[in-house]
């Protein structure tokens, strides 16, 4: 798992951190080539040519970042439905949460298709996203 931070530096979300996890490794094929694949078009997007040998090539480099407002909520246990997730100091629900959907390189525009409504652009800069590995390699695979 890749966990990566971006500070927005423009746009409404401005002075914002919002977050992104890559699931680089995982049990499922299915689940690492998705993850696999966002990664791809975040280092991408922020200008990286071919596959970087480590995370932080692409740090302080600047992207557009689709941006989506989701209500936060909790799989049922009773039910096996999504419900709404509740604060449990108050019950009372958590707010919605901003959640990146895509990436985008500077001065490119946001395909018509991609648009949807409620969805915001915001420029961001990638700030040091820290990969949970035991060894040197690379989690995304050895270059």
């Amino acid at each position: 798992l890749l966990n990566g931070a971006f500070e927005v530096v423009e746009g409404e979300l401005m002075g914002k951190k919002l977050f992104a996890s890559f699931n680089l490794k995982h049990s499922s094929p299915k689940c690492e080539q998705i993850g696999r694949g966002q990664f791809k078009r975040c280092y991408t997007a922020a200008g990286f040519i071919g596959e970087p040998d480590d995370s932080s090539q692409i740090h302080e480099k600047r992207l557009i970042l689709k941006v989506d407002v989701e209500a936060q909520t909790e799989l049922d246990a009773r039910t096996g439905q999504r419900v709404a997730a509740l604060n449990p100091k108050t019950g009372e629900p958590w707010p919605p949460k901003n959640v990146v959907k895509d990436f985008f390189a500077v001065g490119k525009t946001i395909p018509e298709h991609k648009k949807t409504q409620g969805v915001r652009a915001a420029e961001a800069k990638v700030a040091a996203p820290v990969a949970d590995v035991d060894d040197d390699t690379p989690p995304w695979g050895a270059v």
